[in-house]
Parts: C-alpha cells; sequence; structure tokens
C-alpha cells in the first residue's frame, strides 16, 4: 500500500514516522530520567527534613538549663513537638528507650489500625544498639509508611529517646508528579507534531512540485512541437535532474529538425519514385502504338484514317491518364489553403448522401443545429472519398448498408460513416493512411491521405474501427472553434 501512494503522501508519512518515533523515544528516555530523579528529589528532601528535625531537637535538648530525663519527655516536649511539626509539615512522634509511645504530633495515625503505640522489641533492640538511622515499610490500613527510626541523645552522648517519623507512601505522589509531567510533555508533543505536520507537508511539496512539473512538461513533450524548457536555478538535486531534461529538450529539437529533414527528403524521393512509375506505365503503351504505327503506316492502303484515327484515340487516352496522374498529384503536393465560412455540416452530409442513395448509404442524425466555420469544399472531399471507399469495399454479392451518421460531442463535431464491407485486415491496418498504400486494384493511395491531412487542417482528428468480413467503421472528430 504504501509503494501505492504518491511521492508526496509517502514523504509526509516518513517524516511524520520519524517525527513520532523520536517523540516516543525522547519521551520514554525523559520519563525514565524523570521518574528516577523525581524519587531521588524527594527521598533526598525527607532526608534534609528528618537531619533538620534531629537538629533542630538537639538544640533544643542543649538549650534546657535544668536539663531533661526520660521521664519528663512527654511534659517538657508536649508543645515544642507541635511546632516542630507545623515548621517542617511532618509526622513527628516520640518513643522510650522502652519502646512505649511518649508523644506524637499526630494523635490520628495511632486510632484503630493505626501505627503501633509500642515499638517491635526486635525492632527496638536493634535500633538501640547500631545507633543509627533505620527504616521500616509498614502497611496502616490501605495506606503505606515509611517509617525511620533514629536514637536521640544528651550532651553526654547518653540515648534519650527514639524519634520516629512516619513518611506516607511516597509512590502516590511520584504517580502524581508524574502524571502532571506527562500531560504537560504531551501538550508540547501536540503542538510540536501540529508544527511537523505542517512542516512535513510543506517539504514534501517543495520536494515533489518540480517533480510534478517535470512530469507535465515530460507530458507535453512533442517531437516536432514547441518544447518550452523548465527554468530551476537552485543548483541541487532536482536542478540537476530539470538540467538533464533541459537538455535533452535542445538535443531532441536538433534532431527533430533533422528528422524532419530526413523525413522530408525521403518523402520526396519516394513521390518522385511513385510519379515516375505511373507516368511510365502509360508511356509503354504509348511507345508501342507509336512504333507500330510506324511500322505498318502505308498511306495507300484505303483504312488508314480509320487506323489513324484509332491510333490518335489511343495516344489522347493515355495522354488524359498522365494529366490525371499529374492533377492527382499536384493535389497531394499542395493543399489548397482552407477558405473558412459558416456552414450546416448536418445540410452537408445529407446534400453528399444525395448522390449515393443509389448506393445504399443513409444519413441518421438528431441535430437541429449543426453550425459549423470551416472549408466546405475540403469537408466535402472528405464525405466523398470516405463514402466511396465505403462503397467499393462491399462485395458484389452482399446487399450494401452504409450509415453516416452526425453527431455533436461536448467541443466537437462527430462523422461516423458505417459500412458492411470486407473490413480492414489487421496486418494492414497501420498504413492505411500512409501515401502509396491502396487495397485497390487501381488508384494511387492517395484518397485517405487527403482526407487526413484536411481534417488535421481543422485541428479535427480521423481514425477508424474494423473487422474483417464484417464492416469498417470511420469516426471524424472536428473541433467546433
Amino acid at each position: 500500500m504504501f509503494k501505492k501512494l504518491s511521492l508526496q503522501y509517502r514523504i509526509t508519512l516518513s517524516l511524520l514516522t520519524l517525527l513520532l518515533f523520536s517523540f516516543v523515544l525522547i519521551g520514554l528516555i525523559s520519563f525514565y530520567n524523570f521518574r528516577t530523579q523525581n524519587r531521588q528529589y524527594h527521598e533526598e528532601r525527607l532526608a534534609r527534613k528528618e537531619n533538620t528535625v534531629v537538629k533542630s531537637i538537639d538544640h533544643e535538648i542543649r538549650s534546657r538549663q535544668d536539663g531533661i530525663i526520660d521521664s519528663n519527655v512527654a511534659v517538657e516536649f508536649v508543645d515544642y513537638i507541635h511546632t516542630l511539626s507545623g515548621i517542617n509539615n511532618l509526622d513527628i512522634n516520640f518513643y522510650s528507650l522502652q519502646g512505649e509511645l511518649l508523644l506524637s504530633s499526630n494523635k490520628k495515625l495511632f486510632l484503630g489500625k493505626g501505627l503501633p503505640i509500642e515499638l517491635n522489641p526486635v525492632r527496638l533492640d536493634g535500633i538501640i544498639a547500631n545507633q543509627e538511622r533505620l527504616s521500616e515499610e509498614l502497611l496502616v490500613g490501605d495506606i503505606k509508611y515509611l517509617s525511620s527510626y533514629q536514637v536521640i541523645q544528651l550532651p553526654d552522648g547518653s540515648p534519650l529517646m527514639i524519634l520516629n517519623i512516619p513518611y506516607r507512601d511516597l509512590k502516590e505522589k511520584y504517580q502524581r508528579d508524574i502524571q502532571v509531567y506527562l500531560i504537560d510533555l504531551a501538550k508540547i508533543y501536540i503542538v510540536l507534531f501540529a508544527l511537523g505536520i505542517g512542516l512535513a507537508i510543506i517539504l514534501s511539496k517543495y520536494i515533489t512540485e518540480p517533480l510534478k512539473h517535470l512530469a507535465e512538461k515530460l507530458k507535453e513533450v512533442q517531437i516536432n512541437g514547441q518544447n518550452q524548457k523548465i527554468d530551476w536555478r537552485v543548483k541541487d538535486e532536482i536542478g540537476l535532474l530539470i538540467d538533464e531534461y533541459n537538455s535533452l529538450i535542445e538535443a531532441l529539437g536538433k534532431s527533430a529538425d533533422r528528422l524532419a529533414k530526413s523525413e522530408r527528403e525521403y518523402a520526396w524521393r519516394e513521390m518522385a519514385r511513385q510519379v515516375a512509375h505511373e507516368i511510365k506505365n502509360p508511356l509503354t503503351p504509348m511507345k508501342l502504338h507509336i512504333q507500330f504505327m510506324e511500322k505498318t503506316f502505308d498511306p495507300k492502303n484505303p483504312n488508314w484514317k480509320a487506323k489513324m484515327k484509332d491510333f490518335a484515340d489511343t495516344l489522347v487516352d493515355q495522354i488524359d491518364t498522365l494529366s490525371y496522374i499529374a492533377e492527382a498529384f499536384s493535389d497531394f503536393a499542395t493543399m489548397p489553403k482552407l477558405m473558412k465560412e459558416h456552414l450546416d455540416l448536418k445540410q452537408l452530409a445529407k446534400n453528399t448522401v444525395t448522390f449515393y442513395e443509389n448506393e445504399g448509404v443513409v444519413l441518421q442524425s438528431d441535430l437541429t443545429d449543426a453550425s459549423l466555420f470551416a472549408d466546405k469544399n475540403q469537408l466535402q472531399r472528405v464525405l466523398n472519398n470516405l463514402i466511396k471507399n465505403a462503397v467499393q469495399s462491399i462485395p458484389d454479392e452482399r446487399e450494401p448498408r452504409i450509415i453516416l451518421v452526425v453527431s455533436k460531442e461536448a467541443n466537437s463535431y462527430k462523422l461516423i460513416l458505417e459500412d458492411n464491407g470486407i473490413g480492414i485486415k489487421k496486418d494492414i491496418a497501420n498504413h492505411i493512411f500512409e501515401p502509396r498504400f491502396t487495397t485497390k486494384n487501381s488508384g494511387m493511395g492517395l484518397g485517405l491521405v487527403m482526407v487526413k491531412n484536411i481534417v488535421q487542417a481543422h485541428n479535427g482528428k480521423i481514425y477508424f474501427e474494423s473487422e474483417e468480413n464484417v464492416g469498417t467503421k470511420f469516426i471524424v472528430e472536428i473541433p467546433i472553434s
């Protein structure tokens, strides 16, 4: 399916596919980096907050002159723990060295099946023994907590209590941040993709437009026509292609001139050969008659006048034949200039068919107006020649049926002459409109050539359809304007 698309669509789709693939790849890399950095950021942020809380408590302990003991922590820090929690936006809990809850900034955490009021003995021993920060994951209802523990010491280094900071599961915050990030990224991608579509269309059109122009010019190339070069001043790959086209057009023009000259010379040689051949045919019997007359002429013969008359008649007939040959070739060599006038094509066809009614020719047309500006005499010759050929193509044993149809298309008139003759064989169909070619026993094969020249002089065209032993249909199209 991709190969069936035009080059412009393939370029556009390729660019958009590449752009989409780039977006996906960049998005995945960005998502992975964001997720990693976001988690690291929150973990580092919580660690900084926890460190700040520990330092604040240590400072508070050192600022107390009366000293603090484990038994009065609940009294001494009851107000301070709430202040510290509000400043750092954290839930803070104090446990005794025996693992009992002393104070909490948020007692709701311990309601029902909340956080434990007493620490696990194993966990407690590990905290006191290591004297380092420890953490564990706790599931309270449907909420996960990352609970950190750290021993708070007195200025002399002895343990005072255990600090507990329960962090709500960070996954929810990760997901919320990632969701916001993906939404913002999607908005940017939509804008960029829309711009990419526009850029891909403009770029593909920029690439394919000169190629389309070149294709249109190639369609218009004619061997004998005035082929125009393409002006492309950019020296890129397309410019090289167009330069080659311009070079070929220039070379084609020179080749066409040489070919036309060669064809003219060949045509005149063939014409001279044909004229010589046609003239020799009547000259031979004329020569024989003169020689015979020279040998047998006897003025004393009482029938010499009759013989002389026969001899003169024979010469006159051969001279008439020569005159006919000369006239036919003259008409072919110099077609008369078109003398255009306003005429009714249907009426012209009707008048022509009248002369051939006895030959089985009929006219069919539904036109009420067939106005045309053309050469009446030349079109008359076209109709006469085509009808004569149709009449002569019908065998003697077959009932003739020749129909001339006059119809009107959008911008032209159509003359369709259909017969039920012997048809045209496929092996000679391509030579019908060539000079010298004829399927008749007599004639010089110039009739259809003159017909084609007349039709082309009217900017029209002529072609035919034929089936052997069934009949032939000649179609003539003449533009209205």
